[in-house]
């Protein structure tokens, strides 16, 4: 665990865009976290999981994408995003507060989920092709 921990906080965190990341496994486990999203609920991450399971067995047609999804963290806060970009590999969505937005970026890999949050305060074109080459290394 200490190996994804070093591997996550050297090549994302370390950079100073990112306020969390969240690594999970397919099963839904949480294999690492960090930052701002360590105190998310398991529940709540899950959805990303099947989320991609739906993508990648499922023919886009019958069914609609998850296009909202809900972070509910371990002190009973609740934020609501919304998909504004889907691809096959990625979900960008954006928070529905209005006081203080922030972003999230679910990355799906061969094993698992990487998710990313960062603040309204950084630019999407510095973190998303951050995080998209950070997966590459991930996929390859």
């Amino acid at each position: 665990m200490a190996v994804w921990d070093t591997f996550i906080q050297d090549n994302l965190l370390s950079r100073g865009l990112i306020d969390g990341c969240v690594l999970l496994s397919k099963s839904g486990n949480t294999i690492t976290a960090a930052g701002t999203l360590e105190a998310v609920t398991q529940d709540s991450l899950a959805k990303f999981i099947a989320a991609f399971q739906r993508v990648c067995s499922v023919d886009v047609d019958e069914e609609q994408p998850q296009n909202t999804f809900e972070l509910i963290f371990t002190n009973g806060q609740c934020i609501r995003f919304i998909t504004f970009k889907r691809t096959y590999w990625s979900v960008y969505l954006t928070s529905s507060t209005k006081h203080r937005p922030s972003y999230l970026i679910a990355c799906n890999l061969p094993y698992g989920v990487l998710i990313c949050n960062y603040s309204d305060k950084i630019k999407t074109s510095q973190v998303v092709p951050m995080i998209e080459q950070f997966c590459k290394i991930l996929r390859s």
